[in-house]
């Protein structure tokens, strides 16, 4: 009976035995949380700012920054919709639904169904209103630590979709295409609950100022300084090569890379969004061919 004991005991501190509405934990909605991806131009930030009231429901609202990935079908968000609506997930049926305000489906008022939480892998959903299949839940090591995770879709040949969620993090990949075309997104980090996992620096782009080749290499003091929680940084490129800036701590850690490719000859401006990172000194650097400068900058929250 010991043995039993403790054996029950040993799976609950594993996490292997979890609560009956542990699906909510597959896309953790709570204001504030973040997430980076890579994918579209330049990357997309979706951060979690508020909550609405309709249908005696609550939503969870969001913003973004950069620029949604297109393909054949359109823009796409990483919940591979058009548009970032606002969401909730079902207490009892962990359906992940989304408020556009139309009634799309008879069981449904103005709302869209986008995922079921709930499904295990095999598990089908087909109806006139909602389509989608469990490819796997498959244990992976997500940032440093093994987590489940469930692929959701449709893998239909002329249209499909793709979406993996992690336990504690939310949507870790989304891929939607058909034949010709395809787009989608890579989790970066995020930060769940204020802990930060992963790369959760954002550039929100590169520009090109001027074409016009400069004497000599330069980096400018970003602006504005002291900023919260965007900043830019304008640079000058004299030859053609690669090209990196860096973005480092008081202590001297690396914390994002913002530029880390060849360039042709011109001035350019570089956008970093620092909202997930806390107040300080922090120090950027440029190198290029055999020249290297570094500034400094304070964040101030």
């Amino acid at each position: 009976m010991k043995k039993i004991l403790v054996l029950i005991f040993v799976i609950l501190i594993s996490g292997k035995i979890y609560s009956q509405n542990d699906f909510f934990n597959f896309l953790p909605l709570k204001v504030g949380n973040t997430w980076i991806y890579s994918g579209g131009s330049g990357g997309i930030r979706l951060k979690i700012n508020g909550t609405t009231i309709a249908n005696n429901h609550l939503y969870y609202t969001f913003e973004h920054l950069g620029t949604l990935a297109s393909c054949a079908q359109g823009p796409c968000t990483p919940f591979l919709t058009n548009i970032i609506y606002p969401m909730r997930i079902d207490s009892v049926t962990g359906n992940l639904l989304i408020l556009i305000g139309g009634n799309t489906c008879p069981w449904l008022s103005g709302e869209v169904l986008v995922d079921s939480l709930k499904m295990k892998t095999g598990d089908i959903i087909n109806n006139n209103c909602f389509f989608s299949t469990c490819g796997d839940t498959n244990v992976m090591n997500i940032f440093g630590v093994s987590r489940r995770t469930k692929q959701l879709g449709q893998p239909i040949m002329t249209y499909f979709t793709q979406k993996r969620y992690v336990y504690g993090i939310g949507i870790y990949s989304a891929l939607r295409g058909c034949f010709f075309s395809s787009c989608g997104y890579n989790l970066n980090g995020c930060v769940i609950d204020g802990t930060v996992y992963g790369d959760t620096g954002f550039i929100i782009g590169i520009n090109n100022i001027s074409n016009e080749i400069p004497n000599e290499f330069s980096l400018s003091q970003n602006y504005p300084n002291p900023f919260n929680p965007v900043t830019h940084f304008g640079f000058r490129i004299a030859k053609f090569g690669f090209v990196k800036l860096t973005v480092y701590d008081a202590l001297g850690k690396e914390v994002h890379v913002l530029v880390n490719q060849q360039l042709q000859s011109g001035t350019y401006e570089a956008d970093w969004d620092a909202s997930a990172y806390s107040s300080g000194v922090y120090y950027y650097k440029l190198e290029s061919e055999n020249f290297t400068e570094t500034r400094k900058m304070v964040l101030i929250k």
